[in-house]
């Protein structure tokens, strides 16, 4: 038992760092149930065939390299020159296997079988029963116990993520020459007894493998390599990522359905409100709160007067533009004051006089701009006249006769209507109140055939409005 202890303790150790190592990647952990034969080879002694079969427990530290604990029992026959033995015997090894060589399938890459080798240390115990052969006596040895050192060649197949299968071939070398029924030293001579030689027994057998895990879709370890790993996170990021869209496609679908609620009763409230809205404004086309004709709705002066003229837009019209409604001017189409009720101011006889006198005596240099000094007084005249009479505009305008160039004749006639209106500014008359234009040859009031006619047309109009 002394011997027995230090290999409890490494099996202790190697099991538990295995189960306090493993990562967060499933399927480490194994479980295999173990079945087929031992055959004993002790000290010229001939092993036949029999049953054997154990259990064991497997941790995967990387994808070619794992720890294995068994635990194996079985019976092995021996016979020797001169008794027949039979061995029953139990053990337990470690061994840590090696993948040396993958097999992959063509179509996807993966492995699908490996060959293994292995090596380890172990421990057993061998319980023994003889019968004699011929007349030589031996003493036989009860029990016997070894450390084992077990070397393992196999192959396993994949089956799926939670089965493997597999062949192994194992030897298991003792350091005891007695497992096989015990070696006299005495034995006779040339007998297959004489000498000293440690047993071993080999054990072929074939296995079935649970592989465990939390993923039951996940390989072990050790059928993995890093691009298949790689691959597989890949396809489980995919698989995740489908999971995800398929996720956010019935919360879309959802939200869809949702909204077009929504959306209909939106729409059956917008209806409601437009229905109101729209006999609302055919109510309010009724409306005419000035009376002229126009709804209020489009009736851009909903306060007009009564009886006032109005657009289509309800404002009140003026024909003539001076600012006197249509409806208060009395001569709607001629620009007028509002004091004479639209109509122009009239001028009295002697306003008139005065105009004339002005007309009359207004002279020029000849071809020229320049007033006459004998205008003078006719001029200042109506100056006063215009003056006194502030709600007069005057109007003058320049003519002259068809002799020159129609360009400089012109020129000349505006100037000559531009001297007479600075010459009344300059005597008090508003600039605002005086338009002066120049018309040239454009307006004879008579015919330039004749030099009296001529004389008529170079003239300066002036008019009272």
């Amino acid at each position: 038992m002394k011997t027995l202890r230090p290999l409890l303790l490494l099996l202790l150790l190697v099991f538990s760092s295995g189960l306090y190592s493993q990562s967060v990647e499933d399927k480490r952990w194994a479980i295999s149930l173990h079945g087929g034969t031992a055959i004993l080879q002790g000290t010229g002694d001939i092993g036949t065939l029999n049953g054997a079969g154990g259990a064991s427990i497997k941790y995967s530290l990387a994808n070619n390299f794992s720890l294995r604990v068994q635990g194996y029992s079985g019976i092995m026959n021996s016979v020797k020159d001169y008794y027949k033995s039979k061995t029953t015997f139990f053990e337990g090894n470690a061994q840590a296997l090696l993948n040396i060589v993958n097999f992959k399938k063509p179509s996807t890459g993966r492995n699908i079988a490996q060959l293994y080798v292995g090596l380890g240390l172990g421990y057993s115990i061998g319980y023994l029963r003889y019968t004699q052969v011929g007349s030589y006596i031996v003493s036989p040895t009860t029990s016997s116990a070894t450390i084992i050192i077990p070397m393992s060649g196999g192959i396993r197949f994949y089956i799926s993520p939670l089965i493997d299968l597999g062949l192994e071939y194992t030897t298991r070398s003792t350091f005891v020459n007695d497992f096989d029924g015990g070696a006299s030293p005495s034995a006779p001579a040339g007998t297959s007894s004489a000498g000293k030689f440690y047993d071993f027994y080999n054990m072929p057998h074939a296995y079935i493998t649970f592989n465990i895990g939390k993923n039951s879709k996940a390989r072990n370890l050790e059928w993995t390599e890093a691009t298949e790993k790689l691959y597989e996170e890949l396809l489980k990021a995919k698989q995740e990522a489908q999971d995800q869209i398929k996720e956010l496609k019935t919360e879309n679908h959802e939200l869809v359905q949702k909204m077009k609620i929504d959306l209909d009763k939106q729409m059956a409230e917008n209806k409601r409100k437009s229905d109101s809205l729209i006999v609302a404004v055919r109510e309010s086309f009724k409306n005419d709160g000035d009376g002229d004709g126009v709804s209020d709705v489009f009736d851009k002066e909903p306060n007009t007067p009564a009886g006032a003229t109005v657009d289509g837009s309800g404002r009140m019209m003026d024909s003539d533009k001076d600012g006197i409604p249509d409806y208060l001017d009395k001569c709607p189409t001629v620009p007028g004051k509002a004091a004479n009720n639209g109509c122009p101011l009239q001028p009295t006889k002697q306003q008139l006089a005065v105009l004339t006198d002005g007309i009359k005596n207004l002279q020029f240099e000849t071809g020229q701009a320049i007033i006459k000094s004998t205008s003078f007084p006719a001029l200042d005249a109506l100056a006063q006249m215009l003056v006194e009479n502030s709600s007069f505009a005057f109007r003058i305008e320049g003519h002259t006769d068809n002799v020159g160039d129609p360009k400089a004749n012109m020129v000349l006639s505006l100037n000559r209507a531009d001297a007479v209106k600075s010459y009344l500014v300059s005597k008090g008359v508003e600039d605002s109140r005086i338009t002066a234009k120049g018309f040239g040859d454009t307006k004879p009031v008579v015919s330039n055939d004749t030099a009296a006619g001529k004389a008529k047309n170079r003239r300066v109009d002036m008019t009272i409005e």
